[in-house]
């Protein structure tokens, strides 16, 4: 009777462990299209009698389905792949510096030189003169078009770069909430899979926005430190990620870490934040940077050379002296036409010498040799803003070209690690039926025990 009685007990465990796999199988199912979601795993083990002999199964413990080896390389891979996107992304947008664009900086330029050409040939014709005076007009709009584009899109980043700072800081708080919870509940004896999943999330979110890298502690919490080493997250404490106006930078955006353990603020240099942030400040401060210096070197240069040539001839009203361009301290955004000259397009200075009249065209020869006169680096104006383009193209190709790669090492260890941790429905289908299988084979045993066992009490008795 003892035996029957002992089968009992293991068969009550059999079934109290199938139906937690039933369980398991079910919330698998349920959050097969939730995000984060790691699937659970039903550890059954062998029960033991107390002679040592076979007692049936019992349910071990239920964890996430993880691969540690592949969580501890995701963090870099995924900041990586957001950093060379965000880039790509950044340069792809802008548009000022097509060279395939019709009305462009190529376009007015070649158009100011042509126009020049033209009142080579008719100095006196006034309708050829306001052609000129409207084509540098033309020419130095596109020249503000371009700064203005780059300069927005420097601005559109620093936006970016102040969105991902606050999201940062509610993230690591976050993260530290987190932290805290886990250990309260494990130090209960529960295993808090929601909260882990939930911190997982915020983690890899974490890498992707600015590169952090989690560093696990034996108390069960997750420390997180920034790329170049500043700690946002420390146990359950969590730092602050500001963002702000850099006076020495021109009032860019500059980021600052409040620490997690009270101290004050310090400066966080670009280099060490990875992430969607690293790659927008990497575009930031470094093809736009580069074009943007470029165009007004390229501006301030052209409009000195040219006011040269103009200063030293004549209109036809005899009177000399006169800049075609101004220009100011903003360089390309602020290069603007003598407004003198758009109201009254005679007083271009066409003539070499006072009183040679309007039919003179000697000073318009030496406009037209600024074309081809080197003006940055021994290239003239044309060739330097072909190369100006072509660098800046070939930026934008470099983080593209690395953004693939780097998007296609995230793609296939994401892959692996979904393979781990995703829940495919036909296998948890398939272990809920035979979980159900278990539990009905034991419940078997069970009512077959029961008989025997009501027998020989009716025996007894």
């Amino acid at each position: 009777m003892s035996g029957l009685l002992s089968m009992l007990g293991w068969t009550g465990a059999g079934l109290g462990a199938q139906q937690g796999a039933a369980s398991v199988a079910s919330q698998n199912i349920a959050n097969a299209a939730t995000p984060g979601y790691s699937r659970r795993v039903a550890r059954l083990g062998a029960g033991a009698t107390e002679a040592g002999h076979g007692g049936g199964v019992h349910l071990e413990s239920v964890v996430r389905a993880r691969d540690r080896f592949l969580d501890a390389q995701l963090p870099e891979v995924l900041g990586r792949a957001a950093r060379s996107r965000a880039e790509a992304d950044s340069l792809e947008s802008v548009g000022a510096l097509d060279p395939e664009a019709a009305g462009g900086l190529a376009d007015e330029l070649g158009g100011f030189f042509a126009s020049l050409r033209a009142l080579v040939q008719n100095p006196g014709d006034e309708g050829v003169r306001s052609g000129a005076a409207f084509a540098a007009v033309g020419l130095a709009a596109a020249f503000q078009h371009v700064s203005q584009q780059l300069q927005d899109a420097r601005r559109g980043l620093d936006a970016q770069v102040q969105a991902a700072a606050v999201e940062t800081t509610q993230l690591a708080a976050q993260v530290a909430g987190l932290n805290r919870r886990i250990r309260v509940a494990r130090g209960s004896g529960a295993e808090p899979h929601a909260l882990l999943d939930a911190r997982q999330s915020a983690l890899d979110r974490l890498s992707e926005l600015v590169g952090a890298v989690p560093v696990a502690s034996d108390d069960d919490t997750v420390s997180v430190q920034l790329a170049g080493g500043g700690v946002l997250v420390a146990g359950d404490r969590a730092a602050a990620l500001e963002a702000g106006p850099d006076a020495a930078d021109g009032g860019r955006v500059a980021l600052r870490l409040a620490g997690a353990d009270g101290s004050p603020s310090a400066a966080v240099p670009a280099e060490a934040i990875g992430g969607a942030a690293g790659g927008w400040l990497d575009a930031r401060d470094g093809a736009l940077r580069r074009a943007l210096g470029r165009v007004d070197a390229l501006a301030t240069r052209l409009a000195s050379a040219v006011n040269a040539a103009h200063a030293a001839g004549f209109a036809a009203d005899g009177s000399g002296g006169r800049d075609l361009f101004l220009v100011g301290s903003g360089g390309a955004a602020t290069l603007r036409v003598n407004p003198d000259l758009v109201a009254d397009p005679r007083l271009l200075a066409t003539a070499s010498a006072a009183g040679a009249g309007s039919g003179d065209a000697s000073n318009v020869r030496a406009l037209l040799a600024v074309e081809t006169a080197a003006l940055v680096d021994g290239r003239d104006a044309g060739a330097e803003l072909a190369s100006l383009v072509a660098g800046f193209g070939a930026a934008a190709a470099r983080a593209s070209s690395l953004s693939e790669q780097d998007g296609a090492a995230r793609t296939q260890l994401a892959n692996l690690r979904e393979a781990v941790r995703g829940v495919s429905l036909e296998e948890e289908t398939s272990l809920l039926l035979q979980a159900q299988r278990s539990f009905e084979a034991i419940g078997r045993v069970v009512a077959t025990t029961d008989a025997m066992l009501q027998t020989l009490l009716k025996l007894g008795a």
